[in-house]
């Protein structure tokens, strides 16, 4: 993705990640240092409709089915075809990829290759392990099962750290039950696994930290398609395409000029200092 000298420069100061981006044309990698966008290139050619990754591996949802890369090295690699079915969302857990087709059926792709089904739900909108976001309910996985975990019309869902759903009735975390935080229609929600959360609602963007809610500015007036946190940052796209960071000092934006963005996912880079 960057050359050598591009890593040294671009990166001295802050570090430097990469931002994944599903598109309808295909998969784009941005190279991010703190709230500075670099370089980015169309790292796989085809509808994408949802992107995950780790320290190792992407993985995007296709109409043919799921493909993996590496992610070690200066360049991906290139992309397998793991599942040769139609996939709506992917999401890596501790046991394996997992994966949805359109009919709402959950699989998880094994380390060894093999697929284990492991459940219907009334349709899949989006996998953040181990939780699923569905038309129905939101549900757990469970070993080789998916468990109902209650709500519907469920949007969203972030299930690293304190579980987040995001639902047509409003923002919600799981305590004792699920408690809504936030009343009205809310589309999106990632967090860091920690202490910081981002949603988006019908009101705007939404602000977590330490469970106390409020509304954060939003440097453009366009609609969020997807919002993601890692390596340090929140990265988040636009309908029109425009990639947008905050890496602590408030949001800076880049027209990318992307053709419906669907999913955003930020790579295991190096971790960002602001000192």
């Amino acid at each position: 993705m960057q050359t050598l000298i591009e890593k040294r420069v671009f990166g001295e100061q802050f570090g430097t990640t990469e931002v994944c981006i599903a598109t309808e044309l295909g998969l784009v990698v941005v190279s991010v240092s703190a709230d500075q966008v670099g370089e980015f290139s169309l790292s796989y050619k085809g509808a994408v409709s949802s992107v995950a990754v780790t320290a190792e591996r992407v993985a995007i949802s296709t109409p043919d089915g799921v493909y993996t890369a590496s992610t070690d090295g200066e360049e991906y690699g290139e992309f397998a075809n793991q599942f040769p079915s139609e996939s709506v969302a992917v999401g890596f857990g501790s046991t394996g990829l997992f994966t949805a087709d359109s009919d709402g059926v959950v699989s998880r792709i094994n380390s060894d290759g093999s697929v284990t089904s492991l459940g219907d739900t009334a349709g899949v909108r989006s996998i953040d392990p181990p939780l699923i976001a569905a038309a129905d309910s939101v549900y757990r996985i469970s070993g080789d099962e998916l468990i109902e975990a209650g709500l519907s019309d469920v949007n969203d869902v972030s299930g690293i750290g304190t579980p987040f759903a995001a639902t047509t009735d409003g923002l919600y975390t799981l305590g004792n039950g699920w408690m809504e935080t936030l009343d009205g229609p809310f589309s999106l929600v990632a967090s860091d696994g920690h202490e910081r959360a981002h949603a988006v609602g019908e009101d705007g963007l939404f602000v977590g930290v330490n469970d106390v809610w409020d509304a954060e500015p939003f440097p453009v007036d366009e609609p969020i398609s997807a919002i993601a946190h890692g390596s340090g940052i929140v990265a988040a796209v636009t309908a029109s395409g425009r990639l947008c960071i905050n890496a602590g000092d408030g949001w800076r934006h880049q027209l990318l000029g992307l053709k419906r963005p669907t999913s955003i996912a930020v790579a295991h880079g190096d971790e960002i200092s602001v000192d």
